[in-house]
């Protein structure tokens, strides 16, 4: 009973893996963005 508890667990585990790809990419941009010293020295 219990294994069969387990197979559902990485059946949601593989949703997380697509939405990890994207998220690299868009905190690339919070990066220079939360730094407000470089976006007054850009100004």
């Amino acid at each position: 009973m219990k294994l069969f508890h387990r197979a559902p667990d990485p059946v949601p585990a593989d949703d997380p893996v697509p939405p990890n790809v994207p998220h690299p990419v868009p905190q690339d941009d919070p990066v220079p963005d939360h730094n407000p010293s470089q976006s007054n020295a850009q100004v």
